[in-house]
């Protein structure tokens, strides 16, 4: 008669009757105590360490993968667009960035703050002008075209 044993468990086990044996109707287990060595709960403990990077490394190619998928996508969508769009869109990140800067200078009334708030203004005038010139020469393309 071969028998499940489970140590960790504390429930009944059923054994495994073959048509040799006699008939078993239940069989239990006096709950058994295990301890483990130093040496082993080292062994354990490098295990979950082990487990622990892996699934950090694991983690971590997922995020280069998604990444670089998401680069291949945004690269694909720049090849496709017309290289006024993709200059469009610059110049639209580039306002947004510098309106940011601004906004964050907004409450220093230092003088090098107002003098840099100056900059960024006239930054953002030079940088509508381009904008609307390539607006302008987007649309008499898509007038002759």
């Amino acid at each position: 008669m071969a028998l499940n044993i489970n140590l960790y468990a504390k429930q009944r086990v059923s054994p495994q009757i073959t048509a040799q044996q006699p008939s078993i109707q239940n069989v239990s287990l006096p709950n058994s105590h295990v301890s483990i060595s130093e040496q082993g709960k080292d062994k354990i403990n490098q295990e979950n360490k082990q487990i622990n990077k892996t699934e950090l490394g694991e983690s971590i190619a997922k995020q280069l993968y998604d990444n670089a998928q998401h680069g291949v996508d945004k690269k694909e969508d720049e090849t496709s667009q017309d290289p006024t769009d993709r200059m469009i869109a610059k110049l639209k990140e580039q306002i947004a960035e510098t309106q940011k800067e601004l906004q964050k200078l907004s409450d220093d009334e230092s003088e090098q703050a107002v003098e840099q708030k100056k900059i960024l203004q006239n930054k953002i005038i030079d940088l509508n002008g381009q904008l609307l010139s390539l607006m302008e020469k987007k649309l008499k393309k898509s007038k002759t075209t």
